[in-house]
């Protein structure tokens, strides 16, 4: 079955043959209409946005999860894909598959009146037509948050989106600057003396030059931005501070493209080292010898695939935690016998883990541990740098047995444990350091899609 998120309406022009859209009540079953008598914009919009990847459920799990924190600083294209158990689910039969159309006019109301007042009203959508009226709202707040997203992500100099406050207690900037043509928004979280000047963050005191006693621990999210919002390394741990990436894509997927095809990998893993190197020093005063990262599911894929065989060496003494995701190198290696003497690499998965990196993933582990091996180095040595494990009973990046966030977080919190020379204990799991020697092939069950 093949699923497709409509994400824009347009609206309908006079005499244009439309679908009859009849919403229902909470908890009816479905409606069901002819996709060739839908309006032939919307028609191209159900082609154009087709989710037929596994990332199509961690799409919709990104905008569930924030919707129901009460974070509605929602991007474009968040509140086109509600999933339908917030509202009437609509399917429409396309030959043998069906467009499942997240969209309903009374949640699209109480979602927009949370952050714009470019709205339709529930009276205004029941006066004007279903159809009509949620094309109207959808419209106009396209229009809006295009208008937002330009002011987020195209301003040369940078545009600060503010500082709030981490949950220890740090400073978290949250900012976007412009790197080889790419609007890269990014967080950094530390105390508020290790920020400079040029942050504007209140309390800032590092002179311009300086740099800190402390490390950094980058995270890469998954596709759709999850873990870009949550920031789950915000708090400092032992001596590291959290620095989050939004991917420069307009699906927020790192590298691009879908599924284990990163057509702008490259691209976007020289973007992250130019951050890292160029922009950050000039925020944040911290030790450029000590970085670490932390990848989840398509920023695995890009990690593995991309920017640690082209980008690694400029990180001697670096540690990555590879989470739900991983794929071999897909381009030249670079200083690979010194990447892989001088790099600490944990790939933590489920037993349920999606069934394409069920795949990927121990050939993720494989082609390392041979450039392990060429690098000349033995098993005991491959052992302490490179480890594997799937003990989680849970589905895509659930680590806790119970959804995406939670478990993404709890990896969070044993980050230090697993990447700095701790106990290996992941809470609720155990020693999670096994070593990737004999363990290339983890044991996997059946796929299971699994949401906060």
């Amino acid at each position: 079955m093949v699923f497709l998120t409509v994400l824009a309406v347009s609206r309908p022009t006079a005499g244009m043959q439309v679908a009859s859209f009849s919403p229902q009540p909470e908890g009816t079953t479905e409606s069901r209409v002819s996709f060739l008598t839908l309006p032939p914009e919307l028609r191209q919009d159900v082609l154009l946005r087709t989710f037929t990847s596994h990332h199509h459920d961690e799409f919709i799990a990104t905008i569930e999860a924030r919707y129901c924190q009460g974070n509605h600083d929602l991007y474009p294209y968040d509140l086109h894909s509600f999933d339908s158990l917030h509202g009437t689910r609509y399917e429409v039969n396309v030959t043998q598959h069906y467009v499942t159309v997240h969209m309903k006019a009374k949640l699209w109301s109480r979602a927009l009146k949370k952050t714009t007042d470019y709205l339709v009203s529930d009276i205004e959508y029941a006066e004007a037509g279903w159809l009509a009226g949620l094309g109207t709202a959808v419209i106009k707040a396209k229009e809006r948050y295009e208008e937002m997203w330009e002011l987020k992500t195209n301003d040369n100099a940078g545009f600060a989106r503010g500082v709030t406050k981490a949950t220890d207690g740090s400073m978290i900037l949250d900012t976007t600057v412009q790197i080889n043509g790419l609007p890269i928004r990014y967080k950094i979280s530390g105390p508020a003396a290790m920020f400079k000047a040029a942050s504007k963050v209140p309390g800032a005191a590092a002179a311009p030059d300086a740099q800190g006693p402390m490390g950094i621990n980058v995270l890469l999210h998954g596709d759709g931005g999850q873990s870009f919002f949550d920031m789950p390394n915000q708090a400092v741990q032992k001596n590291l501070m959290g620095v989050a990436v939004l991917a420069p894509d307009p699906n927020l997927f790192w590298g691009g493209g879908s599924g284990l095809k990163r057509t702008d990998g490259v691209a976007h893993s020289q973007a992250v080292n130019d951050l890292i190197k160029t922009e950050l020093p000039k925020m944040m005063a911290f030790n450029g010898s000590q970085v670490f990262f932390t990848t989840v599911s398509g920023g695995s894929i890009m990690m593995a695939g991309y920017f640690i065989p082209a980008q690694m060496k400029n990180y001697p003494g670096a540690g990555v935690l590879i989470a739900c995701g991983g794929q071999a190198p897909q381009v030249t290696f670079q200083d690979a016998n010194n990447v892989m003497k001088n790099t600490r690499i944990h790939y933590q998965t489920t037993v349920n883990e999606l069934t394409s990196l069920q795949e990927s993933i121990p050939q993720a582990a494989s082609a390392y541990e041979k450039l392990a091996v060429a690098a000349g180095m033995t098993p005991d040595q491959i052992a302490s740098m490179q480890t594997i494990d799937n003990t989680p009973a849970g589905g895509h990046c659930a680590f806790d047995a119970k959804g995406f966030v939670s478990g993404v977080q709890l990896m969070s919190n044993s980050y230090s444990a697993i990447m700095q020379g701790g106990s290996g204990m992941l809470q609720g799991v155990g020693n999670v350091l096994k070593t990737v020697v004999g363990n290339e092939k983890p044991t996997f069950g059946p796929e299971r899609r699994q949401k906060e």
